[in-house]
C-alpha cells in the first residue's frame, strides 16, 4: 500500500535558502517542534536528493533535477501519514512541501483520517512552529498548491527565475484565493511593494501572517 493515497492533498509548503545539509534541516523540523514528527527513511535515502537526475534524459548535459520524497508520521490530534517533498528549484533555493490526505471524509480503507474544518488550526499552528524553528522565506497552507506559485514565472524548475527577487506581491495577491494561510518573513516582506492592496496581515515574531 502506498504511504499516501487519494486526494485532494493539503500541503504545508515553504522556501528556504540552502545553508546546511538537507538532513540537518529535516532533523530540526522532526526533532524541535511541539508536534511529534517521525521520519521513516535512513540518511542514505536523503542522499538521493544530491545525486539528482537529468531533466531531459536525451540531454544529460542539460538541467539536473534534485528532489526527494520521504515518508513522515505527523502526530496531530489524529495521527497522520504524510509525504515530504523537497525540491531544489534554483542553485541554493529549496522548496519543502508536507502533504496530507485532505478530504473531509476519513478513508478507512487507506488508514487515512480526513481533515475536518475544526482541525485546520492544527495545520496553521504546525506551519507557524516550522517558521519559528527555521525562519523560512515564505510559507503557505493550501489544497493542491505550494509556494512556487508566488514566483512571477511559469517555467519549469530548476531555473534562475526561481529567485527570491522574483517573488512579487501581485503574484501572492493573485494566489490568495487558493491559500488558507501565508507566512512571510520580515526580510522578504520589507522588499515587497504592497502599495494600496487591501490585505490585512497579522504581525508575528520575525514575520507576518495572513489567514483566509
Amino acid at each position: 500500500m502506498s504511504w499516501l493515497q487519494g486526494g485532494p492533498f493539503l500541503e504545508l509548503s515553504f522556501l528556504i535558502e540552502e545553508s546546511e545539509t538537507l538532513l540537518q534541516t529535516i532533523n530540526r523540523i522532526t526533532n524541535s517542534l511541539e508536534v511529534k514528527i517521525e521520519l521513516h527513511h535512513s540518511p542514505e535515502k536523503i542522499d538521493e536528493f544530491y545525486e539528482g537526475y537529468p531533466f531531459d534524459e536525451d540531454d544529460p548535459e542539460g538541467k539536473t533535477v534534485h528532489q526527494v520524497c520521504l515518508n513522515l508520521t505527523v502526530c496531530t490530534h489524529r495521527v497522520r501519514q504524510s509525504l515530504l517533498f523537497v525540491e531544489r528549484i534554483n542553485t541554493d533555493l529549496l522548496c519543502f512541501s508536507i502533504c496530507f490526505y485532505g478530504s473531509e471524509v476519513d478513508a478507512h480503507e487507506w488508514g487515512q483520517p480526513g481533515i475536518r474544518e475544526d482541525e485546520m488550526p492544527e495545520f496553521y499552528n504546525l506551519l507557524r512552529d516550522i517558521f519559528n524553528e527555521i525562519h523560512f522565506i515564505v510559507g503557505g497552507c493550501a489544497f493542491e498548491e505550494d509556494v512556487k506559485a508566488f514566483f512571477d514565472t511559469d517555467v519549469c524548475w530548476p531555473d534562475p527565475s526561481y529567485s527570491v527577487e522574483n517573488i512579487t506581491s501581485s503574484r501572492i495577491t493573485r494566489r490568495m484565493n487558493t491559500f488558507k494561510q501565508i507566512i512571510i518573513n520580515d526580510i522578504l516582506n520589507n522588499k515587497l511593494e504592497w502599495g494600496s492592496k487591501n490585505i490585512i496581515f497579522n504581525k508575528i515574531h520575525n514575520g507576518i501572517e495572513w489567514i483566509n
